[in-house]
């Protein structure tokens, strides 16, 4: 897709050239180019509630990206990323963070999230997460679990004869609002994250 001005009359699909399926044809909210989803890279789904943004005027006003980022989609009408978008806001359930909120930043998406969506619970289940890196339901594999549930290998000289009970693999539902000095995630004034440490913010 290339970008070229066409008056509202002459408008045409910047992809295929064609003016036809109107339907599934948008307009740009800042400089009226318009193209079918389909014929966009990647294409759209399904045709955006409110307005849309081509690819060259699309930007995030806070980072200067002009991706969303890797899971993610345009926030705040194509003026925010996925990942500066979640410094103030979980992107599994929309909510604000609050002060106490244990969150996490996935390693591959760079999004941050409320650890409760993934079992993590605990500062100890942080802390495994820091150690073996994190990587969100939405970046690692179909059905596979969070880092701190996967059991480790024990060298040799540690393997005893107990075998270890389902019970004790299972996550911790304990909810804390104590934070750690250095992994623990709280969200910092007016729900914004502060400082990031590791995979952790403070």
């Amino acid at each position: 897709m290339e970008k070229g001005w066409r008056c509202l009359d002459c408008t045409v699909c910047e992809g295929c050239g064609e003016r036809n399926d109107e339907a599934r044809l948008v307009l740009c909210e800042d400089c009226d180019i318009s193209c079918h989803i389909y014929c966009m890279t990647p294409p759209l789904p399904h045709v955006p509630q409110g307005v849309w943004k081509c690819k060259w005027c699309a930007f995030c006003h806070y980072c200067g990206s002009k991706d969303p980022g890797s899971k993610s989609a345009w926030k705040q009408n194509y003026s925010m990323c996925g990942p500066c978008h979640s410094l103030t806001t979980c992107p599994v359930c929309a909510s604000t963070f609050r002060d106490g909120d244990l969150i996490v930043q996935c390693d591959d998406c760079s999004r941050w999230m409320h650890g409760l969506h993934d079992y993590i619970h605990t500062e100890d289940d942080a802390e495994k997460c820091a150690e073996r890196g994190y990587s969100c339901q939405d970046c690692r594999p179909p059905d596979s679990q969070p880092s701190h549930l996967v059991p480790t290998s024990p060298s040799p000289s540690l393997v005893s004869s107990t075998t270890t009970s389902p019970a004790h693999m299972a996550p911790n539902i304990t909810t804390t609002t104590s934070m750690s000095s250095s992994i623990i995630a709280s969200s910092g004034t007016h729900g914004t994250p502060a400082t990031s440490v590791g995979s952790f913010m403070m």
